[in-house]
């Protein structure tokens, strides 16, 4: 998601994750989401950056995606502007988790995102150690190294 956001608007995406667990409906629900608001700081931020940290326990799953870019009145957007009511907020309430939006004129926005993990999922420590060939959220992705490369050449 990272590198498509970083090809389509341009923007540095610098991604840290804590823990690690193959993705289930509930990760695909908030990777939905998240993709979303990184889609709105590329388009609409004017930030050159922004910064996503991840973090995953046993109970649920955590995002933050911030940037520091022009920042809005989260109270004038527009109610037929679906992307935030509908790509973010309402999709994580669908599922049984929250979002929570932060942003002011100015001062940029951060996008907290967080659901539940199954009750039936494995204890954290289990999905780390058990190789999985399923998709895992949290993990570096084999081209996270060649981004950072490019990254630092672009500056």
């Amino acid at each position: 998601i990272a590198e498509e956001i970083e090809e389509a608007y341009g923007v540095n995406v610098d991604v840290v994750g804590v823990g690690d667990a193959p993705v289930d409906a509930s990760a695909r629900v908030l990777l939905a989401a998240m993709r979303e608001a990184l889609v709105n700081a590329g388009k609409h931020s004017g930030a050159d950056k922004v910064d996503v940290y991840l973090e995953l326990d046993d109970r649920e799953i955590s995002v933050f995606v911030r940037d520091r870019g022009s920042g809005f009145d989260p109270s004038l957007v527009s109610s037929d502007r679906r992307g935030l009511s509908d790509s973010i907020v309402g999709r994580l309430q669908r599922s049984g988790g929250r979002a929570v939006i932060r942003s002011a004129p100015g001062e940029g926005t951060e996008v907290q995102l967080t659901i539940a993990r199954p009750t039936d999922a494995a204890p954290l420590a289990d999905a780390v150690e058990t190789p999985v060939a399923a998709p895992s959220i949290g993990a570096p992705s084999e081209t996270r190294p060649r981004r950072r490369a490019r990254r630092k050449a672009r500056t």
